[in-house]
């Protein structure tokens, strides 16, 4: 995962944060909870982890600065397993059971599609680092994306095969972006004829 990415997703999140809170609202150290939902074990959790660690190195630096407006970033951080069904058990475990209407995550399509319509409707910002596809971010005004859409990268690979002449393509990937390359394989033929 790239740092840079992490990096902007911290930043509006912090922003995002920073306005909800004012130097004469705190009275006291109290940290600022967000919530982070992310693969942090079995199939993808390489992705998760590297997530995980941007964050950490992202708070920890804003921490030593003194936090945000002299209160401290504090990340509870949520197993989601990549599987749909404990991602939602874990968003109703940070939200509903902790308080934390800030999440960091999901880190795959089908944990973000499980959850974005519990974060729309309890009105939770959640910004994912990882999560491709458009039906996350684009039903909800408090859902964002910092990855771009897989169909754009897809549409950018076809072109740049379709420009080198091949026209014989293998794709190996996640069944949402096989999906979305079929769709792009389909125009490349229909060029070509």
């Amino acid at each position: 995962m790239n740092v840079k990415i992490l990096a902007i997703l911290l930043v509006i999140i912090l922003a995002i944060v920073a306005v909800g809170i004012r130097p004469s609202q705190n009275t006291t150290n109290e940290p600022i909870r967000i919530g982070a939902l992310l693969i942090l074990s079995g199939e993808g959790s390489s992705w998760g982890t590297a997530e995980r660690n941007g964050i950490d190195m992202a708070v920890d630096k804003i921490n030593s600065d003194g936090g945000i407006n002299g209160r401290p970033i504090k990340i509870v951080y949520q197993d989601d397993r990549g599987d749909p069904t404990t991602a939602v058990s874990a968003f109703r475990n940070l939200v509903d059971e902790q308080g934390i209407n800030i999440i960091i995550g999901t880190t795959w399509s089908r944990t973000g599609l499980a959850v974005a319509p519990l974060a729309n409707s309890s009105r939770v910002v959640m910004v994912s680092p990882s999560l491709g596809v458009a039906q996350f971010n684009e039903q909800s005004p408090y859902l964002f994306n910092v990855w771009p859409h897989d169909y754009l990268l897809s549409e950018q690979l076809a072109e740049a095969v379709f420009e080198r002449n091949y026209r014989n393509v293998a794709v190996i990937g996640a069944q949402e972006v096989t999906r979305q390359l079929r769709l792009i394989d389909v125009s490349l033929v229909s060029a070509e004829t």
